[in-house]
């Protein structure tokens, strides 16, 4: 394990966080298959952001990159004057599994800030606000430390109020995958990039996808038109209709479940820019 500064260029100089009175550390992830710690930088700062929220993130290959460090971060609205933010790259919404590297750095980086933040509970993102991060399929369970600690006591910090930096980085707007909008219960879940939602919705035939307002955001090609075609191929001719740049395939070719998650990060980013 690679511990690195990101050497950041932040847009206003960053406040230093009381270190005694660090009451959480809060595990996201990036809610993308990939990000460099610059392309998150840059998301956070066309957010009108400082720059990067979390205090240190971790790659799937294992290497740890400092991003604000001991610093007020921007990832946990309430929280970020009393939480230190790691965020693992990856979506575990859609991926259903973390590579070893990845998993052993997060452990021991949780080790090394217990140690210093030695009163601070290990939390999820979702445990102190209304979100789905770190995903369905993390593997918080298999951490050691989610299995001792007491159970979760949340009190924000009433200074930490919601401004231009500190609001919480989940965006208003959520993606639902129902059957019907009238139907919540056939509800699947609800995130924040509309690709994940796709994702779910062209495996799960009869779900669409919705806005916040109930608007059609994606409704999958009917199954009972082309039953010939596995949903990998539904994918690619929406993206294909959608035009989204794709290398040519044959048409009976079979598109890997990385590469369909590929292409829909790819329409995502070109779609909703302020994600």
């Amino acid at each position: 394990m690679t511990v690195q500064n990101a050497n950041l260029k932040f847009t206003s100089k960053l406040t230093p966080l009381i270190l005694a009175g660090i009451k959480y550390i809060v595990v996201h992830h990036t809610a993308s298959l990939t990000a460099s710690p610059q392309q998150i930088h840059e998301w956070h700062l066309n957010n009108g952001w400082a720059g990067a929220g979390y205090n240190e993130y971790i790659r799937k290959n294992g290497s740890v990159w400092i991003m604000r460090g001991d610093n007020v971060g921007a990832h946990c609205s309430g929280y970020n004057t009393t939480g230190y933010g790691i965020c693992c790259e990856g979506n575990f919404d859609v991926e259903t599994a973390m590579s070893t590297v990845q998993f052993d750095a997060l452990a021991e980086r949780i080790k090394f800030h217990a140690a210093r933040f030695k009163t601070a509970q290990i939390v999820r993102h979702s445990d102190l606000g209304a979100t789905a991060c770190p995903g369905r399929h993390f593997p918080w369970n298999n951490l050691i430390v989610s299995k001792s600690q007491p159970p979760i006591q949340t009190t924000p910090d009433p200074e930490d109020t919601p401004n231009a930096e500190t609001v919480n980085p989940v965006p208003a707007n959520l993606y639902r995958v129902r059957k019907t909008w009238d139907n919540p219960a056939s509800q699947l879940g609800a995130y924040a990039h509309l690709s994940n939602a796709i994702a779910i919705a062209i495996e799960h035939p009869a779900y669409m996808v919705f806005d916040s307002f109930g608007n059609v955001a994606f409704e999958p090609p009917s199954f009972a038109t082309a039953p010939e075609k596995c949903w990998q191929q539904t994918a690619y001719d929406y993206l294909q209709n959608m035009g989204v740049p794709i290398d040519e395939k044959r048409f009976n070719d079979h598109m890997t479940r990385g590469e369909v998650f590929a292409l829909l990060e790819k329409y995502d980013r070109a779609r909703i820019s302020h994600f």
